[in-house]
């Protein structure tokens, strides 16, 4: 007997955030910090940058409390900091806090309202959450700023899924199909 399509979605949509929704975890400004450990954060206790790079250094070392504290540090010095809130909501996302994720995506968008991949990180979030109006708005964000990211399609399609709307998914799948055949495969066998 076929197993509830409630049941398929849900075990195809843990197992795809292994291969695909995962990546959004993967460093967005992190790319930007050096391979050597930063400048310790007590010999310039006002600059926000040393308390990013510490964050970063923290997060890769996988010590996340270690990590937020360093990324808030940062915030408190320089509240339009960017970089600090995307990297403070994807260790956010990493520990499972997602509707913490969310709250410093949205910040950082707030502040840097052209993060193409913000919104996708803020799309994934808001499914996790089970918001999917939210994440399909946040999602076609995404794709208004780059309309050939096979990640934001896939996302989208699944939001789309998710949120009973089968048709619209299968249109991103046919979109997709064009951009990444990998990732169209998968949102088909979610579809089907």
């Amino acid at each position: 007997m076929p197993q509830p399509i409630y049941k398929r979605l849900l075990f195809n949509t843990i197992s795809l955030s292994i291969l695909f929704v995962l990546p959004l975890a993967m460093p967005f400004a992190h790319a930007a910090a050096p391979a050597e450990s930063p400048a310790p954060a007590e010999k310039r206790p006002d600059d926000a940058t040393s308390y990013f790079l510490l964050g970063c250094e923290y997060d890769r070392a996988q010590k996340y409390a270690g990590a937020i504290e360093s990324y808030k540090q940062a915030l408190r010095i320089k509240p339009d900091y960017p970089d600090a809130y995307i990297s403070l909501g994807m260790v956010y996302y990493k520990l499972g806090r997602y509707s913490d994720a969310v709250d410093a995506y949205r910040q950082a968008l707030s502040i840097r309202p052209d993060a193409q991949p913000v919104y996708n990180k803020l799309g994934t979030a808001y499914i996790v959450l089970g918001e999917y109006p939210k994440a399909l708005a946040a999602l076609k964000q995404a794709i208004r700023l780059d309309t050939g990211n096979p990640l934001s399609h896939f996302s989208l399609g699944v939001a789309y899924l998710l949120n009973g709307d089968r048709d619209k998914a299968i249109r991103e799948y046919i979109i997709l199909k064009g951009l990444d055949k990998e990732r169209a495969n998968s949102l088909l066998e979610l579809i089907y």
